[in-house]
């Protein structure tokens, strides 16, 4: 549990916030925004979050949810998108890619074919185990109502550094996350100091009600990604990467090819991302 103080402190950054882009007018402006989520075998988590979110923030219309099947080995998960999603996806309101070219959970890249694969101004990660709270799309719009800024979660144990939303310009600047990551590691971290590189200004989400997750081992965590036999020593390499990244002021270490692949839209027609 977060400490009182921590909360209190949250609470007056967020209501600061709030003041401040009303005065600005920043909720007057809509930009379409583009919510993606890339899954393997989080079914579990799905059935909690991803409709709720959905529900949260109905009354913010000009927006997407993203969900980005990467190959996942229960069949059920594809059972459950057209059982429960497909009046959203017949609205447009949901937008649903199966990637079958994954035999293991490529963190980044399956991030990036999402946001390449988004339609949005702006473009948010949410991971699957995230509740993004009643209003959050508007948030997100007026938050980055200013072109020069990225807005993620606050790193405070929950995992919330992968919530990290931009303009759709500075993710193609960046190339997104660094595929050079394969598993779990610091690429949301690396992606956040790289967009700052570029000279963005780092905005972090205030308000408790947006920075909801479920909890989880990082058993669970780790499942299916490849080399996750030895995570400590990945981890090191990673930072090294993140480092040199840095370091370096290696902006877009992907170069111009990032977030490629196949996949089928909406359970029929395939589209090749290259």
């Amino acid at each position: 549990m977060l400490k009182r103080k921590t909360l209190f402190k949250r609470y007056l950054l967020s209501l600061r916030d709030d003041i401040s882009l009303q005065r600005q007018g920043a909720y007057k402006h809509k930009s379409y925004v583009s919510l993606c989520t890339s899954v393997k075998d989080r079914l579990d988590h799905l059935e909690k979050t991803f409709l709720q979110n959905i529900v949260d923030n109905q009354a913010y219309s000009n927006c997407e949810f993203l969900l980005l099947n990467y190959n996942c080995p229960n069949p059920n998960t594809e059972a459950w998108v057209k059982e429960v999603l497909t009046p959203y996806i017949e609205t447009g309101k949901v937008s649903y890619y199966f990637f079958p070219d994954a035999p293991t959970f490529d963190r980044s890249h399956a991030r990036n074919l999402a946001f390449r694969l988004a339609k949005g101004e702006i473009i948010c990660n949410i991971d699957a185990d995230n509740f993004i709270g009643t209003g959050f799309v508007a948030y997100v719009s007026a938050m980055l109502s200013q072109k020069n800024s990225f807005l993620c979660g606050p790193r405070d144990g929950r995992s919330l550094g992968g919530r990290i939303c931009v303009h759709r310009k500075d993710f193609q600047i960046t190339g997104g996350f660094d595929e050079r990551f394969r598993s779990y590691g610091p690429e949301d971290l690396d992606f956040t100091k790289r967009l700052a590189l570029s000279g963005l200004q780092k905005k972090v989400i205030q308000h408790e009600k947006f920075c909801g997750v479920i909890a989880h081992s990082d058993e669970l965590r780790v499942k299916h990604h490849a080399d996750d036999s030895d995570i400590k020593s990945k981890h090191d390499d990673y930072f090294a990467i993140m480092d040199e990244n840095i370091a370096q002021k290696n902006i877009c270490p992907n170069g111009s090819a990032f977030g490629q692949g196949k996949v089928k839209k909406n359970f029929s027609k395939w589209l090749n991302i290259s």
